[in-house]
């Protein structure tokens, strides 16, 4: 029986961490995913070991995933003249990377996939302010 494909769509390298908080909830969301879902990740990558627009084979909290850097980027924590997010959908609309569920932690890719099959919740965070 066919394993679903679940692939994860953030713009960081999970091989070289950076500023943020991501990092830490993408790599629960790879380790506590049940054995039964095939992962992918489509990210960055820092160093010119991995090819961009090539599924390499990484290990990422003790799991074995798919991961495709989309290009190289040299320093992801200094502001760039484009940000990095927009590189990131730009270069996403160039490709069709489909899959049975597709999990995205910002707008912007989500709307690049928009004509894809496939499941795409939303992790949405929400911020509660006192009054």
């Amino acid at each position: 029986m066919r394993k679903p494909v679940l692939t994860i769509f953030y713009q960081y390298d999970p091989l070289n961490a950076t500023i943020g908080g991501i990092q830490t909830i993408i790599g629960s969301f790879v380790k506590y995913a049940p054995d039964s879902l095939r992962l992918r990740l489509v990210g960055v990558t820092s160093t010119s070991e991995l090819r961009p627009g090539v599924w390499h084979q990484i290990s990422l909290k003790g799991r074995e995933i798919l991961f495709m850097p989309l290009f190289r980027i040299e320093d992801d924590n200094r502001r760039q003249w484009v940000p990095t997010t927009l590189r990131y959908t730009l270069a996403l609309m160039k490709r069709h990377l489909a899959s049975d569920f597709m999990h995205f932690h910002r707008l912007e890719p989500g709307l690049a996939t928009f004509g894809w099959a496939g499941e795409k919740p939303f992790l949405c965070t929400m911020t509660f302010f006192p009054r």
